[in-house]
C-alpha cells in the first residue's frame, strides 16, 4: 500500500494547473493535449512555488482546492470504489463517503507534493491514445515519469469528456499496473462486510481528522 501511494503521489503533481490553454475536444488529440498541457504547466507551477510550499507545508492545501479538484471527478471515483455497495447506500451515505474519500486522497497526496516540490521531473507521453465512445467518451492516456534519482514510473490516466463542463476529467489512475480504484475497492469491500458503510465513513473521518492535527 505504501509503495502504491508513493507512486500515485506523482499524479497530483501533474494536475496543478487550472488554466485551459487549448481547444477542448472529445478526440484522441484532445485527450492527449489535456494531459500534456496540464502536466507540463503543473511541473512549472510547482517549481515556481517550491520555496513557499516547503516553508509552509499547509500552503499546499489552498492550491490543491483551487486547481486540482476541477480535474478529478471524485464522485465517480468514489462510486467506482464502492461498486455494488454504492447502490445500497443512501444519498446521505454516498455524500459522506465522497467527502471523506476525497479528503483522504487530497491529504495523502498533499504530503507527497510537499516532498516533490522542486524535484526535477521528466514526462514522456504515448501518442497512441485509446478512445472509447459509448454513453460517454473516455480515453486512456499513458505516460512515463522520471524523477532525478528515482526509477521511471508508468502512469496511466483514465479520463472522460464532460460536455456540461466542456473539459476532460480524471476518473481513475494506474501506476505501474496498479489501479487506484481497484486497489481501494478491494480494501473497502471487506470493511463494508464487517462494519458497513457508516463504519467505513467513520473510520475514514477519524483518520482524516487525526492526520490533520
Amino acid at each position: 500500500m505504501q509503495r502504491l501511494m508513493s507512486r500515485l503521489s506523482l499524479i497530483m503533481v501533474f494536475f496543478l494547473c487550472s488554466a485551459t490553454l487549448w481547444a477542448v475536444e472529445a478526440t484522441k488529440e484532445g485527450a492527449l493535449n489535456f494531459v500534456k498541457s496540464t502536466v507540463n504547466n503543473a511541473v512549472s507551477d510547482l517549481e515556481a512555488q517550491k520555496d513557499s510550499i516547503q516553508n509552509n507545508t499547509r500552503a499546499i492545501y489552498p492550491l490543491i482546492d483551487r486547481v486540482v479538484l476541477p480535474h478529478f471527478d471524485f464522485e465517480l471515483m468514489a462510486k467506482s470504489v464502492l461498486g455494488r455497495s454504492w447502490n445500497d447506500a443512501t444519498p446521505q451515505q454516498q455524500a459522506a463517503f465522497v467527502k471523506e474519500f476525497r479528503a483522504l486522497l487530497v491529504r495523502t497526496y498533499a504530503v507527497s507534493l510537499v516532498e516533490s516540490a522542486g524535484t526535477q521531473v521528466t514526462v514522456s507521453y504515448d501518442n497512441n491514445v485509446i478512445l472509447r465512445e459509448g454513453k460517454r467518451v473516455t480515453a486512456l492516456v499513458r505516460t512515463k515519469v522520471a524523477r532525478k534519482g528515482k526509477s521511471t514510473v508508468a502512469i496511466d490516466y483514465d479520463i472522460y469528456f464532460n460536455p456540461s463542463k466542456n473539459t476532460w476529467q480524471v476518473f481513475n489512475i494506474t501506476a505501474e499496473g496498479v489501479s487506484l480504484v481497484t486497489n481501494y475497492r478491494g480494501q473497502y469491500a471487506d470493511k463494508i462486510k464487517t462494519i458497513g458503510i457508516d463504519g467505513l465513513v467513520k473510520e475514514l473521518n477519524n483518520l482524516n481528522v487525526k492526520e490533520q492535527k
